[in-house]
């Protein structure tokens, strides 16, 4: 961040270095040759040659040509910046019974978030039934694998109109066949033949619970 006392305490600092040091022997720059002008004892009092500091008064209307930290301009404003954008969550929470069956639920959500304010609005809300098929013994070393069914959706809060304005496709939710699975915090569905991590998965010992969240997106 630009910090707009800069070349004013440059400036202040050059001051105070010259009324400490400018009454003695040493200089910063080279030190001037015998024949150079003012170095001689009671000789000319002109400014020495060579990069030295003089002592005198500054004039108040003085100005560096160069300005620290950018052109003057305000530089507060940050381009990168969002005020607001849709965030999109899909999960839900799965019990196991035994280790042959399970049932959860499936959850979806779109929020619209102010990040500016620090809030956020539910506009679509969704949810819809999982009903183990059958296990699955094809995930390699995974916690479960099952094939389930997933039930009807059902929208919550009157929110049908936003959830379809927003782009929610309730026929990639409802009334699928789907083969997931657990191993190692990752939530598996199979992908082109193969058992692929599409979000993360987490037990919950005081609920038993699994739950897990599916890698989404955001519409800024």
């Amino acid at each position: 961040m630009r910090n707009s006392n800069l070349g004013g305490g440059i400036v202040a600092f050059a001051l105070a270095f010259c009324i400490v040091g400018c009454g003695s022997t040493d200089t910063l720059g080279p030190e001037p040759s015998p024949e150079s002008p003012g170095t001689s004892g009671g000789g000319d009092s002109s400014m020495p040659a060579g990069d030295t500091w003089v002592s005198g008064s500054i004039p108040s209307d003085s100005e560096s040509a160069t300005q620290l930290g950018g052109n003057g301009e305000d530089d507060d404003e940050d381009d990168g910046f969002i005020g607001s954008g849709l965030e999109i969550w899909s999960g839900g929470s799965l019990e196991l019974q035994g280790t042959e069956s399970l049932t959860g639920t499936g959850e979806y959500a779109i929020v619209e978030v102010d990040y500016a304010a620090d809030e956020e609005v539910i506009l679509c809300y969704v949810t819809w039934p999982i009903t183990s098929v059958r296990r699955l013994s094809s995930c390699r070393d995974c916690d479960w694998a099952f094939e389930v069914q997933t039930g009807s959706v059902e929208y919550h809060d009157n929110s049908q109109a936003e959830c379809q304005a927003n782009g929610f496709e309730p026929e990639l939710f409802e009334l699928a066949l789907q083969n997931i699975g657990a191993r190692e915090g990752n939530f598996l569905m199979i992908e082109e033949d193969d058992w692929e991590p599409v979000g993360e998965i987490n037990y919950l010992v005081a609920e038993s619970l699994w739950e897990y969240e599916l890698f989404v997106g955001e519409d800024d």
